[in-house]
């Protein structure tokens, strides 16, 4: 990881609805804590999240998220159940169309990756309350799953 300001660590993260996630550590930070995600659950999110604008195939998912390797579509599928388990009680949700793929909604938006401090990281997502994003103002403030409710 690099440094910014020469102390805070920087990594890239996601405000996707009311959850932050960060890609390089695999973590869904929600109001009610921190989840650790599978790192393909998360790189599916991630991928997600960046096409949130339209359906994405199995056969794109297999392309971009497992290249270079053979995977049944059940584990695709099953990486996309695992993924709605972590989103359900958050502002997002993946849905499914026959023959389409799969779309991220999100009742709060998806914004672009950014990179951030850890300080600011822990600004952003603290609180029991809500998390707000400080580039655009915006505060979440819908209940997301607890870690205890992902086992």
């Amino acid at each position: 990881m690099s440094t910014l300001k020469g102390t805070d660590q920087v990594s890239e993260k996601n405000a996707i609805g009311n959850v932050l996630y960060c890609s390089q550590t695999h973590i869904l930070k929600t109001v009610e804590g921190e989840v650790p995600l599978e790192p393909k659950v998360g790189e599916v999110l991630s991928y997600l999240a960046s096409n949130h604008e339209r359906y994405i195939s199995l056969q794109e998912l297999h392309e971009n998220i497992w290249s270079g390797r053979i995977v049944t579509d059940t584990a695709v599928r099953k990486t996309i159940s695992k993924l709605r388990a972590y989103l359900s009680t958050s502002s997002c949700e993946v849905k499914s169309l026959p023959r389409r793929g799969y779309r991220l909604i999100c009742t709060e938006g998806i914004e672009e990756p950014k990179v951030v401090s850890e300080l600011e990281y822990e600004e952003i997502s603290g609180g029991a309350a809500s998390l707000s994003v400080h580039d655009n103002a915006s505060i979440y403030s819908r209940s997301a799953p607890s870690q205890a409710s992902q086992k």
